[in-house]
């Protein structure tokens, strides 16, 4: 990271010279985590940056280095594999076709039973009131993509859970582009509403409120990223960033029960 710093510096100084009404067209959106608080405007010039862009205002590359790398965003699990996919583009496969749909209780059983990774691709608040156990959620949405890279290890078949063939079919498109999968088909999530009335087995995940914690028995983990963590974060907390969470975990000597917290919910439930 620090060597890559350095680049960064070193390209800035080649910009020197060159006129404030070249245009900068950017390479990265607003959100993105390939940066550090990339701003929104959809082009700009050499002037602007000068005048707006701290990182033009830092003579020194000692101290460029240090702020450039302070406080950076957690980089996505898959983010190194993702350099590998760029080289080797013909490895992806862009066209799918539409997904199997298990529809037989016993091909479905089956395949839980060989171990088969299940993820729920519902919203979250479904996927709270009642899943199947052991299904890992990965709500479908603009983040996706990213979650999904930290969630589930490279090349790992699996069986999705939603509510419409089209977003099973997109969701396994989405991921299959960082090189996840191959989804093997897909369930109809109105099983579960049947398998709730009939009193069969799901899991639910318990919703604690922030007055109620103080009360809570149990270890208070923040999956945020380290550079909203030290913003801000409940007192006792302990960071275990989303894309690091199963290596920390491993890891870990916390005993007894676990509260998941983050900004908004899916990725504590995640």
């Amino acid at each position: 990271m620090e060597n890559a710093a350095r680049e960064l510096f070193a390209s800035l100084q080649k910009c020197s010279s060159w006129p404030d009404h070249l245009i900068i067209w950017p390479g990265h959106g607003a959100g993105s985590a390939c940066g550090k608080s990339l701003g929104s405007v959809p082009v700009s010039s050499v002037g602007y940056e000068r005048l707006t862009n701290w990182a033009f205002r830092v003579a020194d590359e000692s101290e460029f280095v240090h702020q450039v790398l302070d406080n950076q965003p957690e980089p996505p699990a898959y983010f190194s594999r993702m350099k590998r996919l760029n080289r080797e583009p013909s490895a992806l496969a862009l066209e799918h076709e539409k997904l199997w749909q298990i529809r037989e209780p016993g091909e479905l059983q089956q395949i839980i039973d060989d171990g088969t990774l299940l993820v729920d691709v519902r919203s979250t608040a479904q996927f709270t009131q009642g899943h199947w156990r052991n299904s890992l959620h990965l709500p479908a949405g603009p983040n996706t993509v990213r979650w999904g890279g930290s969630a589930i290890d490279a090349e790992t078949a699996f069986l999705l859970i939603a509510d419409t063939q089209k977003l099973a079919d997109e969701t396994a498109r989405q991921i299959s582009l960082i090189g996840i999968g191959p989804a093997i088909g897909w369930v109809d999530a109105s099983g579960l509403s049947e398998r709730k009335l009939a009193g069969l087995g799901l899991d639910i995940v318990r919703e604690v409120k922030p007055k109620d914690l103080p009360q809570q028995d149990g270890q208070l983990i923040d999956v945020r990223d380290p550079d909203e963590f030290e913003k801000e974060h409940i007192p006792g907390a302990v960071n275990w960033p989303l894309p690091r969470l199963k290596r920390m975990a491993q890891t870990s000597s916390a005993h007894g029960p676990l509260i998941l917290h983050c900004q908004s919910g899916p990725r504590s439930v995640i």
